[in-house]
């Protein structure tokens, strides 16, 4: 029988449940982090709720006050906290993360897209606190989006918005998990960092990182780009500048649409940002719609990195809890 948390309202848990890895910290009411921790996202539906609760069970040792749990998950989650559908966490699809956590520790637990949540983490502590209408666009194993207009998180409908990794840019693109061809983050996502280095890498014009991958231009990976991109190594700058390409003409569609002050990047791939952001930056200039005659949305990395998720989780967890 796991143990009852009782409630204090400085602590709070965040739980980011992603395609690898599951992270999961404590924060007080200062969104400053107090404990940590990772574990590998099984590959098995009936695993991971249970991995949800190893991690937060890690988590009380130390922390037996909690007042509140906040998940964040990827995909479209429902008002009951069910992930109903996740292209880059299908054997997460079906689960009602809610109904799991609040039956083992008997307290709040609110469950969102895990972009949303992104987005309120740097809306209420981060790098969006000056801005009312901005859009956090984060680059992982896929692309989330939390899309914050007029001071408010904009959830649509269904609930579902946000969802601008699978903007088709390229119709006849790569197979999505989605279901599509050609979507955004086919391209511009973690993954497609490292889609772009194998072709490259297969059409010979990659040698260096190649010779990184055992000779095998298959296993090229978008770690090996960065790497390689760090020490200068002109192949993988280039690739760096086709991502940054990428990046752009996705966020400049979004430009278009809805007319943000700013775009906060987060994800992953936001830890190596100083390689790629000003690319993006100059590049997103040159496509936007009337760049000549407009202020730019301001184009800033993310202050959490790989936190913001699980942060903002908590955070909107004690925002139901206590607002």
């Amino acid at each position: 029988m796991k143990k009852q948390l009782q409630p204090n309202k400085q602590k709070h848990i965040g739980v980011d449940v992603g395609g690898s890895k599951i992270l999961a910290l404590v924060i007080d009411d200062d969104a400053q982090v107090i404990s940590k921790v990772k574990t590998q996202t099984p590959n098995k539906k009936e695993l991971v709720l249970k991995a949800i609760g190893q991690t937060i069970e890690k988590l009380t040792v130390d922390f037996s006050e909690i007042a509140s749990i906040g998940i964040g998950v990827p995909g479209l989650v429902d008002e009951n906290g069910s992930l109903l559908f996740a292209p880059n966490l299908r054997h997460g699809e079906g689960l009602n993360y809610k109904d799991y956590v609040q039956e083992i520790y008997k307290i709040n637990c609110c469950v969102n897209n895990d972009a949303n949540c992104a987005a309120f983490a740097e809306w209420r502590a981060g790098n969006a606190k000056s801005y009312s209408n901005f859009v956090m666009v984060t680059l992982g194993t896929g692309i989330g989006g939390g899309l914050f207009i007029s001071g408010e998180l904009l959830k649509g409908s269904l609930g579902f918005a946000g969802e601008v990794g699978h903007m088709v840019i390229d119709p006849y693109g790569p197979l999505c998990p989605c279901g599509n061809r050609g979507c955004w983050e086919r391209f511009a996502s973690g993954t497609g960092l490292g889609r772009l280095a194998r072709d490259e890498a297969v059409a010979n014009k990659a040698p260096a990182l190649v010779e990184l991958a055992n000779g095998d231009p298959e296993k090229v990976r978008g770690e090996d780009v960065i790497l390689l991109a760090k020490k200068g190594v002109r192949e993988a700058i280039k690739i760096i500048e086709d991502f940054a390409f990428w990046i752009a003409i996705g966020l400049a569609n979004i430009a278009a649409v809805l007319d943000v002050q700013a775009f906060v990047i987060g994800g992953g791939v936001v830890e190596d940002s100083e390689l790629w952001i000003e690319p993006v930056r100059k590049k997103f200039a040159s496509l936007l719609l009337g760049s000549q005659i407009r202020q730019l949305p301001d184009i800033v990395a993310s202050c959490f990195k790989e936190n913001s998720g699980a942060i903002g989780a908590a955070l909107l967890a004690s925002k139901a809890s206590f607002s």
